[in-house]
């Protein structure tokens, strides 16, 4: 059997629970205008929102000996054999494809391998009792809840804000038949006729049942699907499901296993490939979306509300763990998504989080977030050879304003910037924060390699400081830890510095950034210190990891993807391996002492994971030899 929670989705729709029995709740889409996810839900896994009940000449058929799989890592499928012999099968679908479908799929097949015809019903109860708007947290949409039914008596819509706000359209593939239960569930049922309208306070619920039928000769087969369209009001959202119908429900898994196809990727170890492809594709659909209002491109932590905060906008986890696996996966959407990124979030870059229309939300610069703008642009030509990108003359803006910026940033005496909180959000301890230098020293690397705008404009103010970066941090941002040198979270310039790792951009990742080698001694033993028992936040158990401040108990999933690219990668993807993921796709952290999974769906972090593990496969560099720098 399935696991009793799975996902699926598109760049659309997004359905965060679909359960063993397979029911469907909290669906849900992105809203520009409203800057966040607007949901459709039932009361909870008890009551979801959409229930199918499968009937065979009026017999109901148990789905507790369903078994389900995925098809592509991501379609969810279940198949099960009846007593009398027959198959029934079905299909969670989100169609992909160009455009992508506004909306989903539900389709039923069944087999009759008796000897005498036989009379298939589905029915799809609805049991809506809340549509809310997720941005940090939930709230209920203002207005009642309307369930109304379109003028030809074809379809269902669910209707926010009293019929002002967004709407979920159903329908089937065959002719359907609109009730509403009695007094109690299940009770004498009455027919909901052509415009007939079910209003609620949004909070109670509002119920109705589409029914289809279908006759099925022996040892043939008769699918029967329902189509779920999303629409920012009643009429798009019946366009999206009738043109989900008129292309048919075949169709419609055609193109989205044809775009899948084209976004998996092969594994060379079958322990991880599918950890990999599975977190590629929820990254793909849960960590960006296009709003239903405006059709453009929005970035967020995740459209599973099982993740907290999840629609929110943080430059670290869009810039360096979305978008490098958005290149991977779909290498155009990558593009879209730096335009995207630079377009909305530039202007108050190093911002901690911030709305996905780009407005402030936790104000607190972070000078590691502000310099993943040139890291992305140049991280996205090497890894596809599309120069065409510098070519924007609004990169080519960023870069000079960035340039500008960081430079205004530095010590008066020192090649060093400054910080007011660590990349987690927390208050740095001490201005000058070593993570923040090491990505203004991968600038300075990069500089020679990036656009710049052609004279009058002067030459880049860091040009050529990568050394004087380098000589800072190596001066300053390094510190005694029981006679052994190693490098602080974050330095004063007086001789203070704080000994800590940041799991949301750990120090491991030094060398990935090209500060230094992956057998540099002073890195090396930081990391042999923070990995280890005397390190305060270093937590043994099952899976052991790296702890932070905020949640000291809990082992955090990012500091195991920033040890596959630099510090002993193959014991970090062994415990990896060891936790216990919900629907196998990431999760913000875990308990040690279990491997429990904790805080799921975290869908940007899902891309870190994935692109992490395919640069970890990649061949080793060789290891050069350096010689340990003093303070």
């Amino acid at each position: 059997m399935a696991p009793p929670q799975d996902l699926t989705g598109n760049d659309y729709a997004s359905i965060p629970f679909v359960g063993d029995d397979g029911s469907l709740d909290g669906i849900n889409v992105l809203h520009g205008r409203m800057a966040g996810l607007v949901e459709w839900a039932g009361a909870g896994p008890d009551e979801p929102l959409l229930l199918p009940r499968i009937y065979i000449d009026d017999e109901l058929v148990p789905m507790t000996d369903a078994r389900w799989r995925r098809l592509d890592r991501w379609i969810p499928t279940f198949s099960l054999t009846t007593a009398a012999g027959d198959v029934v099968s079905g299909v969670v679908c989100a169609p992909g494809g160009l455009p992508a479908a506004r909306g989903f799929l539900l389709r039923i097949e069944v087999e009759n391998r008796g000897r005498a015809p036989k009379t298939v019903r589905v029915e799809l109860d609805v049991r809506w009792r809340w549509s809310r708007l997720r941005i940090a947290t939930a709230r209920p949409l203002p207005g009642s809840n309307r369930l109304s039914v379109n003028d030809d008596g074809t379809a269902l819509v669910l209707e926010a804000d009293g019929g002002r706000g967004p709407a979920l359209a159903l329908c089937g593939s065959l002719a359907v038949s609109l009730h509403a239960p009695g007094a109690a569930i299940g009770d004498g049922a009455r027919a909901l006729p052509a415009g007939a309208v079910v209003e609620a306070e949004n909070g109670t619920p509002v119920a109705a049942t589409i029914t289809q039928t279908a006759a099925v000769p022996s040892r043939q087969r008769a699918a029967l699907s329902f189509f779920g369209g999303a629409g920012p009001e009643r009429d798009g959202a019946l366009a999206a499901s009738r043109s989900l119908r008129r292309g048919g429900a075949d169709h419609g898994l055609h193109q989205a296993r044809l775009d899948l196809s084209q976004t998996l990727r092969s594994g060379q170890d079958h322990r991880w490939a599918e950890l990999l492809n599975r977190n590629l594709v929820f990254n793909r659909y849960f960590a960006t979306g296009r709003g239903i209002d405006d059709d453009r491109l929005y970035l967020l932590r995740s459209r599973s509300p099982a993740c907290a905060a999840p629609a929110l906008f943080n430059e670290r986890e869009a810039i360096f763990w979305t978008v490098p696996a958005l290149i991977i996966a779909d290498p155009a959407v990558g593009r879209e998504a730096i335009l995207r990124v630079l377009e909305s979030f530039s202007e108050r870059s190093g911002e901690h989080t911030r709305y996905i229309d780009g407005g402030a939300f936790d104000p607190g610069f972070a000078l590691e977030q502000f310099l993943l703008y040139p890291w992305i642009i140049d991280h996205y030509v090497a890894a596809t050879g599309d120069t065409t990108l510098t070519d924007e003359p609004l990169v080519r803006q960023i870069l000079l304003e960035t340039d500008s910026a960081a430079f205004a940033r530095l010590h008066p005496q020192y090649v060093l910037g400054s910080s007011d909180v660590l990349p987690s959000g927390e208050p740095a301890d001490y201005p000058f924060t070593t993570m923040g230098n090491v990505l203004l020293h991968a600038f300075c690397l990069a500089l020679p390699r990036l656009p710049w705008p052609d004279p009058p404009e002067p030459p880049p103010r860091l040009d050529g400081a990568a050394g004087e970066v380098a000589a800072a941090i190596w001066q300053h941002c390094v510190t005694d830890v029981n006679g052994q040198t190693v490098l602080a979270s974050s330095a004063s310039l007086d001789g203070q510095a704080a000994v800590y790792d940041d799991p949301a951009m750990s120090l491991a990742l030094a060398p990935f950034f090209g500060f230094c080698a992956v057998d540099d001694p002073v890195w090396s033993d930081t990391m042999d210190y923070l990995r280890s028992r005397r390190y305060p936040l270093w937590r043994d158990g099952v899976v052991p990891g790296l702890a932070g401040r905020s949640q000291p108990a809990q082992a955090e999933v990012a500091a195991l993807c920033a040890d596959l690219l630099g510090h002993e990668p193959q014991p970090a993807l062994d415990r990896l391996l060891r936790i216990s993921l919900p629907a196998g796709v990431a999760a913000a952290a875990y308990d040690p002492s279990t491997g429990a999974a904790l805080h799921p769906h975290h869908a940007a972090l899902a891309g870190f994971l994935a692109w992490a593990l395919v640069k970890a496969a990649e061949p080793a560099v060789p290891r050069t030899t350096s010689k340990k720098r003093r303070r």
